[in-house]
């Protein structure tokens, strides 16, 4: 069985991706390049394994240079929404992976107990819903968000970076200076929270710089995004950027 022809391809892809607006407002380019691509890929009857048209191709149609386009689609790989498939080209991946089923576990836990774990907070603040955050926790563009920042390591070496966000008032939080956000969570309404969603990805710092802030470096890292529910309603979303010399990585407490 062959594949589609390249006529068939382009004309298949005409009314997806390659139907995105040019880019062009205050933001930074790879942001807005990244906005423009999630929205096709969820929203436009994508499914795993379509193939996504070559970085020249999305740069001549998005009006900006390969380097941004690479940059953003770097950033997808990393949100678990493309992978690579045969020939190295980038798929659309599958969108839902399998959960656990037990309550969560703030990144102080992930590694298991005795490896001298110490946390830093770097920021704690309030944002802004992007498309990223926005759409994983169902809230509007430009809604107020809590944002923390943290950096775990283990035994003296950079192991984990960690975005948290949350709605304001999903839970009080007790803030000691010393912890990650979903740890400062009253323990009793962490323990109702359930996964919704968990997405790996894998970025290579070969290839791409790492994140401005990020500590956890080297030939490959692996980035999870996670979900969490208070009952219905999505409450917290984080994304990990973890050495890939630790594992296994425990996200439930058992």
């Amino acid at each position: 069985m062959t594949g589609p022809s390249a006529a068939a391809e382009a004309e298949y892809w005409h009314d997806g991706f390659m139907d995105i607006q040019p880019i062009r407002d205050a933001r930074p380019l790879a942001v807005q390049v990244y906005d423009a691509l999630y929205q096709v890929i969820t929203e436009a009857g994508r499914t795993a394994g379509d193939t996504v048209p070559t970085e020249l191709d999305l740069a001549q149609q998005l009006g900006v240079s390969r380097r941004i386009v690479r940059q953003a689609l770097t950033l997808l790989e990393e949100d678990g929404l493309l992978s690579r498939g045969q020939g190295r080209r980038r798929v659309v991946a599958g969108l839902s992976q399998p959960r656990p089923d037990s309550g969560p576990t703030p990144i102080e836990d992930m590694f298991g107990h005795g490896q001298g774990a110490s946390l830093t907070v770097s920021r704690r603040a309030t944002t802004h819903a992007t498309r990223w955050s926005g759409e994983h926790l169902e809230v509007p563009l430009g809604t107020p968000l809590r944002v923390w920042q943290s950096h775990l390591d283990l035994d003296g070496e950079p192991a984990l970076d960690a975005l948290e966000l949350s709605h304001p008032d999903w839970a009080p939080i007790s803030d000691t200076g010393s912890t990650s956000m979903l740890q400062a969570v009253d323990p009793a309404i962490r323990s109702q929270a359930h996964y919704s969603l968990v997405q790996t990805g894998y970025a290579d710092s070969r290839l791409d710089p790492p994140p401005p802030g990020a500590r956890v470096q080297g030939p490959g890292v692996l980035v999870l995004t996670v979900v969490l529910n208070h009952g219905a309603r999505p409450v917290y979303l984080a994304k990990y950027i973890i050495s890939a010399r630790l594992t296994p990585i425990r996200l439930t407490r058992r």
